[in-house]
């Protein structure tokens, strides 16, 4: 099986050649990496020119999906997968995703668990994901993946689309619901990626607008529940208030608690 990740980049200099590396050095070597960048002035490409096995594209891009879009149309692999270019993968991510895929040909996606690292790449906790439950994930007001972690077949693509350009910061999310709903999604007890925890990060420094587009998706997809809308407010208005350490907090807990998911 050949293994398409797709890097969106701009300006990112200080992780990407880190985020190269892991995906280089993977021990399953049947692999594209295709690098989508959106005209960086930094030494991003000065970087990206020291490896010759990348495929590099370069344009102007409206935001990071459409980044991504691009680099799936041109894909030749099986298996899609996006690598944000501050995050990791493990040296047998990519080898344990295909074991995996060919032991569940019925399986559209698979998602494994995540480790969080900071800004020093020091691991500092993994979130142990459920099992795919598509009641569960239908009335709760949360993604139940990381989107690191996560790989599906290229065919997904002529079932439900590509990810839709119209959201800034939550087309992953959008299109990860309308993929749960072939309800053909395998969780896979394998730590396969790792989150970077920055300030400079997308999510970090734009969660409220994040928020806003999750509620529009979430209007689409989800069980109309007056329970769970308020909970999942009174969680919204908490993470927006800067209490950053509940939802790590929640995720330790979590991942604590995996026996009863």
């Amino acid at each position: 099986m050949l293994v398409s990740i797709i890097t969106p980049t701009y300006n990112s200099e200080k992780y990407i050649e880190e985020t190269i590396k892991s995906v280089l050095h993977q021990s399953h070597k049947h692999f594209e990496h295709i690098i989508v960048d959106g005209l960086s002035t930094d030494s991003t490409l000065k970087i990206l020119s020291k490896y010759k096995h990348l495929k590099v594209f370069q344009g102007k891009d409206n935001n990071m999906y459409e980044a991504i879009n691009k680099g799936i149309k041109i894909a030749n692999g099986e298996i899609i997968a996006y690598l944000n270019s501050d995050d990791l993968y493990y040296l047998n991510t990519i080898e344990n995703v295909v074991k995996a895929f060919k032991s569940n040909p019925e399986s559209l996606m698979l998602y494994g668990d995540c480790t969080f690292i900071n800004s020093q790449s020091q691991e500092m906790y993994t979130y142990r994901l459920p099992e795919f439950n598509l009641k569960i994930f239908s009335a709760i007001k949360r993604m139940i993946v990381y989107q690191q972690s996560c790989f599906w077949r290229k065919d997904v693509h002529s079932l439900i689309g590509l990810f839709d350009e119209s959201f800034n910061y939550s087309a992953d999310y959008d299109f990860f619901c309308r993929l749960f709903e072939t309800n053909r999604v395998k969780h896979i007890p394998v730590k396969l990626a790792k989150f970077r925890v920055h300030s400079d990060s997308l999510s970090e420094n734009n969660n409220g607008k994040m928020q806003v587009e999750k509620e529009i998706i979430d209007k689409k997809y989800k069980t109309d529940s007056i329970l769970i809308s308020v909970s999942g407010k009174v969680i919204d208005y908490l993470i927006i208030k800067s209490f950053k350490n509940i939802p790590m907090i929640f995720y330790k807990l979590s991942s604590s608690f995996k026996k009863y998911f």
